[in-house]
Protein backbone atom coordinates (compact mmCIF):
# COMPACT_ATOMS: atom_id res chain seq x y z
CA UNK A 1 0.00 0.00 0.00
CA UNK A 2 1.21 3.46 -0.84
CA UNK A 3 1.29 6.36 1.57
CA UNK A 4 -1.43 8.15 -0.37
CA UNK A 5 -3.68 5.11 -0.21
CA UNK A 6 -3.15 4.91 3.55
CA UNK A 7 -4.22 8.55 3.89
CA UNK A 8 -7.31 7.97 1.74
CA UNK A 9 -8.12 4.90 3.82
CA UNK A 10 -7.97 6.96 7.03
CA UNK A 11 -10.16 9.68 5.53
CA UNK A 12 -12.72 7.14 4.34
CA UNK A 13 -12.79 5.50 7.78
CA UNK A 14 -13.36 8.86 9.47
CA UNK A 15 -16.21 9.68 7.11
CA UNK A 16 -17.70 6.20 7.46
CA UNK A 17 -17.62 6.48 11.25
CA UNK A 18 -19.65 9.71 11.27
CA UNK A 19 -22.35 7.98 9.27
CA UNK A 20 -23.75 11.18 7.79
CA UNK A 21 -21.24 12.34 5.19
CA UNK A 22 -20.64 11.37 1.60
CA UNK A 23 -17.52 11.79 -0.48
CA UNK A 24 -16.76 12.07 -4.17
CA UNK A 25 -13.37 10.88 -5.37
CA UNK A 26 -12.30 11.89 -8.85
CA UNK A 27 -9.46 10.33 -10.79
CA UNK A 28 -8.21 10.52 -14.35
CA UNK A 29 -7.18 6.86 -14.16
CA UNK A 30 -9.47 3.84 -14.00
CA UNK A 31 -6.67 1.88 -12.36
CA UNK A 32 -6.84 4.26 -9.41
CA UNK A 33 -10.60 3.80 -9.27
CA UNK A 34 -10.07 0.02 -9.30
CA UNK A 35 -7.74 0.30 -6.31
CA UNK A 36 -10.21 2.52 -4.45
CA UNK A 37 -13.08 0.14 -5.23
CA UNK A 38 -11.00 -2.72 -3.83
CA UNK A 39 -10.34 -0.67 -0.68
CA UNK A 40 -14.07 0.00 -0.25
CA UNK A 41 -14.89 -3.67 -0.73
CA UNK A 42 -12.17 -4.71 1.73
CA UNK A 43 -13.73 -2.57 4.48
CA UNK A 44 -17.36 -3.11 3.39
CA UNK A 45 -17.89 0.56 2.54
CA UNK A 46 -20.84 1.30 0.29
CA UNK A 47 -19.75 3.01 -2.90
CA UNK A 48 -20.93 3.89 -6.36
CA UNK A 49 -18.67 4.12 -9.35
CA UNK A 50 -19.26 6.26 -12.39
CA UNK A 51 -16.56 6.28 -15.06
CA UNK A 52 -16.24 6.25 -18.82
CA UNK A 53 -17.36 2.63 -19.01
CA UNK A 54 -20.65 3.37 -17.23
CA UNK A 55 -23.48 3.26 -19.77
CA UNK A 56 -25.11 6.65 -20.24
CA UNK A 57 -28.48 5.06 -19.49
CA UNK A 58 -27.27 4.21 -15.95
CA UNK A 59 -25.43 7.41 -15.06
CA UNK A 60 -28.40 9.46 -13.88
CA UNK A 61 -29.58 6.56 -11.69
CA UNK A 62 -26.15 6.51 -10.01
CA UNK A 63 -26.24 10.27 -9.44
CA UNK A 64 -29.80 10.09 -8.07
CA UNK A 65 -28.82 7.22 -5.78
CA UNK A 66 -25.83 9.17 -4.47
CA UNK A 67 -27.95 12.28 -3.89
CA UNK A 68 -30.68 10.34 -2.09
CA UNK A 69 -30.79 11.39 1.59
CA UNK A 70 -30.93 7.79 2.84
CA UNK A 71 -28.08 6.53 0.68
CA UNK A 72 -24.82 5.47 2.37
CA UNK A 73 -23.02 5.33 -0.98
Amino acid sequence: DSGKLAVVSCILWSIYETGNEKIVIVSNYTTTLDILAHLCEKYSYCYLRLDGSTPTSKRQDLVDNFNSPGSRA
